[in-house]
């Protein structure tokens, strides 16, 4: 080969590094961009989950105290229903209670 072909070669492999080396370069431009949508993306979603868990767990708590406070309100209007029975009929409230525990009684001696 003459020498005109041999640099004309050696300028078109020289020409071929740079275009390579400016491919390299916007991949790596392209994959950051790419990158910092898909952090961003994450981001945004993770802060939607966590919002919404925090909704759920704010409603798991009212309906708590709500059936709570159902459930207290029953238990003191049982509480005084059978105080008002004690009261009215203390006898009878008497014999129920000796009743109960003779047979507790009686069963717990059979074993």
């Amino acid at each position: 080969m003459d020498d005109k072909r041999i640099e004309a070669l050696e300028q078109n492999i020289d020409s071929v590094r740079k275009d390579f080396a400016e491919i390299g370069r916007n991949l790596r431009k392209l994959a950051e961009n790419k990158s910092s949508k898909l952090e961003q993306q994450a981001r945004r979603t993770y802060n939607c989950f966590s919002d919404r868990a925090q909704d759920l767990w704010e409603d798991a708590q009212d309906y708590g105290a709500h059936y709570y406070d159902r459930a207290r309100e029953r238990f003191d209007d049982t509480v005084e229903s059978a105080t008002d029975k004690v009261r009215e009929n203390p006898l009878q409230a008497v014999a129920i209670v000796a009743g109960i525990s003779f047979i507790i009684g009686f069963l717990a001696s059979r074993r």
